[in-house]
Order: C-alpha cells, then sequence, then structure tokens
C-alpha cells in the first residue's frame, strides 16, 4: 500500500522497482516467501522511520531534502530525476 492508511494498494511483480520519495507512507500487505526489499540512500542520509504523520519538524526536514544525484537505477542517465518535484 502507497500513501499511507488510506492509500492505494498496488501489485507488484518481479522485476518492478518503486522509487519513493521521502514521507511517503507505504505498508506490505501481503508477500510470497521470496520476496526481497532493499532501501537506498543518497550519501549522507540514512532511514528514519516514522510510523505516524509527521510533525511540522519532520515534515520540514523531508520538504529540505534535495532531488538526487543520480536515478536509482539508471544513474546519471536521466531516468526520474527529469520528473522529480522538489528542491534542487
Amino acid at each position: 500500500m502507497i500513501g499511507g492508511p488510506a492509500g492505494k494498494e498496488i501489485a507488484v511483480q518481479a522485476g518492478d522497482a518503486l522509487l519513493l520519495p521521502a514521507g511517503t507512507g507505504h505498508c506490505r500487505l501481503e508477500a510470497s516467501n521470496d520476496l526481497l526489499v532493499i532501501g537506498g540512500y543518497p550519501p549522507g542520509q540514512e532511514a528514519d522511520l516514522c510510523r505516524e504523520m509527521p510533525t511540522a519538524e519532520q515534515q520540514a526536514m523531508i520538504d529540505e531534502l534535495g532531488i538526487p544525484a543520480k536515478d536509482p537505477l539508471k544513474g546519471e542517465a536521466g531516468g526520474l530525476r527529469s520528473l522529480w518535484h522538489g528542491n534542487t
């Protein structure tokens, strides 16, 4: 599920990749035993799990995060960087 408790249920299959901007609520509703999830963060950033709606301070920190230097799948060769909305 993407988007928090009132979000949208989506189905993923082998070979799919999801790129979730910081602050995007998500959870696994069900999965096969061979599901592999890999989380990656740009240099200098670490996972900061929040199980509730972010506070104003947390949201301000999320809003200040910049666009990744490289697309997680395509590197410097375009990809989602051209579509990313946020700080530069």
